[in-house]
């Protein structure tokens, strides 16, 4: 018996689910008869204007809305640009599908007074990949270097090292003009007059070409033409003491090196000429064991001695480019 009752009242709640009424149409622009996808459909209650349901047309403007119980309603449909169109006395009885046809909606064109436009300058630009900020922003900086143009800018820090970050993120590359700074970013930057400087760029997205030495992003500074003619030379040196552990090694490893750069620029010519020598010795040794076999007899004998590598490198550079135009290199 209780079997039966619970059947019966499954069924029954069956039965009310399946029993909902579907309104189904089409929306379409009044004058050019075309379907408006992305409408807003709302199916309220003709007693107390709740909501009841809801959907949105598709991209052929047709629209259905589902699990409508039984009852009086109104439609309310609406899409930015046009007029809302309300559909009333809509009656719906159990289990039934109604079609509402093609609903057209006719475009909210208002007429406006004249409007006076004014135009204003952007000074900073923002995009997903690249930022841009205008001399116009810098100056509280005048008078300064470039260094306090980069630490006034929005996100961007600088520790007493001269490492640059933004937003946390480090390892950018500094580039003057779309070239690459070759020497030391902080003595560069602090040498470089702030009214010097157009607008300084930061990249977060660089081209495969700058990605291994940018990995966090490019910063490239333009300055005013012409303000960074002239030659500059810059000459660097390193050394570096042996190896801690010498392996008995017959003598004791070198390391240092040196290198130039000799940069000219002079309106649209820009010529360098750069050369490097850097000696850096790996220290090692040999411990082995030699067994050789003849006939019935086997010779062991140990084998073991220096096994060094004298590492030298040279490197030099020729470069000559030219600029006819802001867009052309």
């Amino acid at each position: 018996m209780k079997n039966l009752l619970l059947f019966l009242g499954l069924l029954l709640i069956t039965g009310s689910l399946l029993a909902q009424s579907i309104l189904k149409g089409t929306v379409k622009d009044d004058i050019k008869k075309e379907a408006i996808e992305y409408t807003s459909i709302a199916v309220y209650s003709s007693l107390d204007s709740s909501l009841v349901g809801g959907n949105i047309s598709d991209i052929n403007g047709n629209f259905s809305v589902g699990d409508l119980p039984e009852g009086s309603f109104y439609v309310k449909v609406s899409f930015l640009g046009y007029k809302s169109e309300l559909i009333g006395g809509i009656q719906l009885s159990e289990n039934e599908k109604k079609d509402l046809g093609v609903i057209f909606l006719t475009s909210d064109l208002q007429s406006l007074n004249s409007v006076d436009v004014e135009g204003q300058r952007i000074l900073t630009e923002f995009r997903t990949e690249k930022k841009s900020f205008s001399a116009d922003n810098f100056e509280s900086a005048i008078g300064g270097t470039a260094t306090d143009i980069l630490r006034n800018l929005p996100g961007v820090s600088m520790n007493a090292e001269g490492q640059l970050a933004i937003r946390g993120n480090v390892g950018f590359m500094i580039m003057i003009n779309g070239r690459p700074l070759q020497g030391d970013p902080a003595m560069m930057l602090a040498q470089l007059p702030a009214n010097a400087i157009e607008k300084i760029e930061w990249i977060s997205s660089p081209t495969a070409q700058y990605d291994s030495e940018g990995k966090a992003g490019i910063i490239n500074i333009t300055t005013v033409q012409g303000i960074t003619d002239g030659m500059y030379l810059q000459v660097n040196g390193r050394y570096g003491l042996p190896s801690i552990q010498n392996y008995d090694n017959a003598q004791p490893q070198k390391r240092y090196g040196s290198d130039f750069n000799l940069n000219y620029v002079k309106g649209k010519w820009n010529i360098s000429l750069g050369a490097g020598y850097q000696r850096n010795d790996q220290s090692g040794r040999r411990d082995g064991n030699v067994i050789t076999f003849r006939g019935d007899t086997s010779t062991h004998f140990p084998s073991n001695g220096e096994r060094s590598i004298d590492e030298i490198n040279y490197s030099g550079r020729f470069t000559v480019g030219y600029s006819p135009n802001e867009k052309t290199t």
